[in-house]
Formats: C-alpha cells, sequence, structure tokens
C-alpha cells in the first residue's frame, strides 16, 4: 500500500526545502495536535525550522518531486516523524520506524500525550512508556510521554526455593524493567529441567537435541529474547549446575561459521546478557569463579554482549532464612533492571 519513495535526504537543506517541510508538519498537526491553539503552531514553527536544518538524518518520503513525510533521528532517538494527511493509513508510517529502527538503531521518541492516535501507533510498534513529564521541552502545559523500544528480557532462574535470596532478587530485577517498559518472563530451570550436554553431536548446526527435557520448548524463547538474564544462587564457588547444563545445550543453536574469530568454532544468535548471583558469604573473592566462568563463556567466546552483573553477597547464613532483605541487594535489582537498557 505505501506508494512514496522514502530515503534519507543526503543533499542541501536549502530554505525551499525546509519551507516545504514545515508545510507537511503544519498540515500533519493540525490533523493530530488538536490541542495546539493558532498561537501555538505559530510559534513552532521557528522551532520546526531550526530542528529540520540541525537533525542528524533526516528521512524524506517523496510521492514525485513533493515531500509527503519526514522523519529525523538523533543518536537512537526519533526526534520528528510526521506524515501529509493524505499519506496517513498507508502504511508510510509503519515503513519509516521500521527503517528507523534497522538502519538507524533507533530506540527512543517523545509524545505528546494528549495526541492519543501517535501513543497508540509507536506501542503497535513495540514502543513502551518509561517516563511521563507534565510539560513539553519549551515549558508548555503539554504532558510528554517518554517512550522506548521494550526489550524481551528472558530470566534463567536456577534456584529451588520459591522465596530464597535469588528468586527475591529476580523478582525486584524483574519489577524494575517492567517498570522501564520492557517485556519480561522469568524461567524456572528446575519446573523445566534441562540435563547437560551428552557430546554425541548430534545437534550440530542447528539441529534439535535428541534429549527428551524441556530445552528444546524453550529454543524459541531464547532466540526471540533480546537479553537472556541468568540467575542462580552461588554453588561451591560457580553458577549452579542447573546454569551450566543450559548454557552447554546452547550448541544445538550455534550455526556454521565459515571464518570463525580464533578459538571460535561457531556462531551463535547475538543477544545481549547479564547475571544475578546470591550467596551467603561475602568476601572479596567470593564471586570470582562465577564471574569469570560468565565472562568467557557467555561473553568471549559464545559473544554475548554483556549488560553488567549484580553479584549480591551477604544475605544470610546457608542454614538460616533468606536474609537478603536485610541488605540494599533488592534495590539494587530493581535499579539495575530498570535501567539495564539506559538511564531514564
Amino acid at each position: 500500500m505505501v506508494q512514496a519513495k522514502t530515503e534519507e535526504f543526503r543533499g542541501e537543506r536549502n530554505a525551499g526545502l525546509i519551507d516545504n517541510l514545515t508545510a507537511v508538519w503544519d498540515s500533519s498537526v493540525r490533523t493530530s495536535h488538536h490541542f495546539l491553539t493558532e498561537q501555538d503552531i505559530s510559534a513552532l514553527i521557528p522551532q520546526v525550522k531550526t530542528a529540520l536544518q540541525g537533525i542528524g538524518h533526516l528521512v524524506i518520503a517523496w510521492e514525485g518531486a513533493e515531500p509527503v513525510g519526514f522523519m529525523g533521528i538523533q543518536e537512537h532517538k526519533i526526534e520528528m516523524l510526521f506524515l501529509a494527511p493524505s499519506s496517513i493509513g498507508k502504511g508510510l508510517g509503519r515503513e519509516m520506524i521500521r527503517l528507523a529502527i534497522d538502519r538507524y538503531e533507533a530506540e527512543y521518541v517523545d509524545v505528546n500525550e494528549q495526541n492519543g492516535q501517535a501513543e497508540g501507533f509507536y506501542r503497535h510498534m513495540g514502543f513502551r512508556t518509561f517516563r511521563r513529564d507534565e510539560t513539553d521541552e519549551q515549558g508548555n502545559p503539554f504532558p510528554i510521554l517518554h517512550m522506548r523500544i521494550a526489550k524481551k528480557i528472558v530470566v534463567l532462574l536456577a534456584s529451588g526455593k520459591r522465596k530464597g535470596n535469588t528468586a527475591q532478587l529476580v523478582d525486584s530485577f524483574a519489577r524494575g524493567a517492567t517498570e522501564a517498559g520492557h517485556e519480561v518472563e522469568v524461567i524456572s530451570l528446575v519446573e523445566h529441567e534441562v540435563k547437560g550436554c551428552l557430546g554425541c553431536n548430534a545437534c550440530r548446526y542447528e539441529k534439535p537435541c535428541v534429549q527428551k527435557d524441556a530445552f528444546n520448548g524453550l529454543v524459541p524463547k531464547i532466540k526471540e529474547a533480546d537479553c537472556l538474564v541468568f540467575a542462580s544462587p552461588l554453588y561451591f564457588w560457580t553458577v549452579s549446575a542447573r546454569i551450566k547444563a543450559f548454557i552447554e545445550r546452547f550448541y544445538s543453536i550455534a550455526i556454521q561459521d565459515e571464518n570463525p574469530p580464533f578459538g571460535r568454532y561457531e556462531k551463535y544468535p547475538v543477544k545481549d546478557c547479564a547475571l544475578l548471583m546470591t550467596a551467603a558469604d561475602d568476601n572479596f573473592w567470593t564471586f570470582d569463579k562465577a564471574a569469570d566462568y560468565y565472562q568467557y563463556t557467555l561473553i568471549h567466546y559464545i559473544g554475548f554482549h554483556d549488560k553488567g552483573m549484580l553479584l549480591a553477597g551477604g544475605c544470610g547464613h546457608t542454614d538460616g532464612k533468606p536474609q537478603i532483605d536485610k541488605t540494599n541487594h533488592l534495590e539494587e535489582a530493581y535499579e539495575f533492571g530498570k535501567n539495564i537498557y539506559g538511564k531514564d
């Protein structure tokens, strides 16, 4: 249904072009921004022209020689996106958003709260509100919704205690990430048993593992996730056997790499990852071996992108009740989840 040609404008942003784009903006806001008065629109026009001249990436949709829409992107943020009324509802907005995400790695956008249609559109495209301001940047009484692309975060919980220290740490992390607008799913590796690798090589290069356990059913969730968070209590100075077994089975989702980097023999899906751990001890070396395993295996070998570690020591005696609520770790986990993809 999209008929317009969309491309980044790399030529001179002369007065004629800026005037034409401003006319698109004017017709667009009169259609969608009913809360703006004539005086508001007139006052904004000089700011729009300045923004069009200075924006880092200016993408224009053309029908013949006439612009029917434009989008401005700066540092992973969609700063402006306006379509002529005649081009709304034809799929052009979706095409431009996909371009912003795929080519320019856009993750953020601000929307006027009164423009419910725009908010609904961005929500449909995967954005979620993570902060609200009562006024716009100029101090006008137009509330602004700050939105970001919702990341899919899968937490692999290896603790067998439903109310244990690690489970509480995961709950706090998930709460922070959810409030930041991300989609979080917690998968218990106790309820979904995953056995260790047999080393039979039958699964080489994306063939299903021959073992009849939960792993093959979890593969779609792994592939769809933007971030995998590994959550484990400290067992004998490293991650639990459940976490290690789960990681071993990644062998079945690797693909052939004709030119692998030195020391690697296959290619794994590109993911972000993080580590959450708890322990009774709180010595300076308590988590050294676990952190080394995480860094070497998941970051250096598999090639995931590290989003950080929260190593929560001093969570109570092994023989006693969970004491993590007596520490600052739950608040740290909440902040970690909330800010895992950047601070507000």
